[in-house]
């Protein structure tokens, strides 16, 4: 019996993204995880639509996308939810069955055992990574738009200490950067080779940009604004806790997407691995009590499913 795949989509992590219960709560975190990875392993951010658009021809599309993408996740979901209780049922029909016997103890009921648990504790282990990446996206998110929103109130402080028009300017240089804006709107007619500047609003480019403000500040022997969120010393602190919160997300975009590659490789390792054991044991079921046997009839329509 040829082993049956699963043709879905789960950092990342951008990737990614399972459920950190166990049984049939299996399948409700599952869901989301696979096109997350999807956009984790492409190199971006995994994280919710955010662009807006006044085309209805768009959103239509959108929609349409997103509801495929839906559709899809609940598949793989549901995929890797069966394969598990396929294991569950296989178990207790086998430890039932007078006569089962193995020349190799990987198919060992006690062994089916063990490998059941694992599987959960793996998939355990995805969602539990995922939830961790989730939280410091939306931690970095609350650091980040806090900073944003105080951008005008530096350039601010910094006017009226009486600093000369080029630190201005160079100041002023730097929150274009940081708030995403050109120096030159773009003209729609003509193409981009034709502009020199770019928005560097990813948050790498955030703290970096940050760094060099608060250089730019702490060089300015009158910049000593009395609000204490403007001194130097918040501002560092602020910079501080704004690359703590990005390594964050970084880090644990890794560790989601080590959760998966174990977990993928636990289930479709040749040989081995979760999916060809029980398939392996299904056909020893069939060696010792023949096709048309009840024994082999209870488990022939049990599935294990390997994750692609």
């Amino acid at each position: 019996m040829e082993t049956t795949h699963i043709n879905g989509h789960t950092p990342d992590l951008e990737i990614g993204h399972d459920n950190p219960t166990l049984g049939h709560e299996t399948s409700n975190g599952l869901q989301q995880s696979n096109q997350l990875m999807e956009e984790v392993l492409q190199g971006e951010e995994p994280q919710a639509p955010t662009a807006k658009t006044d085309s209805p021809d768009a959103e239509t599309s959108k929609t349409k996308e997103e509801a495929q993408q839906e559709k899809t996740k609940h598949n793989y979901a549901r995929s890797i939810a069966n394969t598990l209780t396929s294991c569950d049922e296989f178990i207790a029909h086998v430890t039932l069955m007078a006569g089962y016997a193995v020349n190799r103890e990987l198919y060992e009921p006690v062994n089916l055992k063990l490998m059941r648990t694992q599987g959960y504790t793996l998939v355990e282990g995805v969602t539990t990574s995922e939830a961790k990446w989730r939280y410091a996206v939306a931690y970095r998110k609350d650091i980040f738009d806090a900073f944003e929103i105080k951008l005008s109130r530096i350039r601010a402080e910094l006017i009226l200490s009486g600093a000369s028009d080029i630190t201005v300017a160079q100041v002023q240089s730097i929150i274009r950067k940081l708030r995403g804006e050109r120096a030159v709107a773009k003209d729609p007619k003509k193409p981009d080779s034709d502009y020199n500047s770019a928005s560097q609003t990813n948050f790498d480019d955030v703290v970096a940009n940050f760094a060099r403000l608060i250089a730019m500040l702490a060089g300015d022997d009158d910049y000593n604004p009395v609000i204490d969120d403007l001194k130097l010393l918040a501002l560092e602190s602020e910079l501080e806790s704004m690359g703590t919160a990005n390594m964050d997300v970084i880090t644990s975009k890794a560790e989601w997407q080590a959760a998966i590659t174990a977990r993928n490789n636990f289930f479709n390792a040749d040989v081995t691995g979760l999916v060809d054991v029980f398939m392996t044991s299904k056909k020893v079921v069939l060696a010792n009590y023949g096709f048309k046997s009840l024994e082999y009839k209870r488990v022939k329509g049990l599935y294990f499913m390997k994750i692609r």
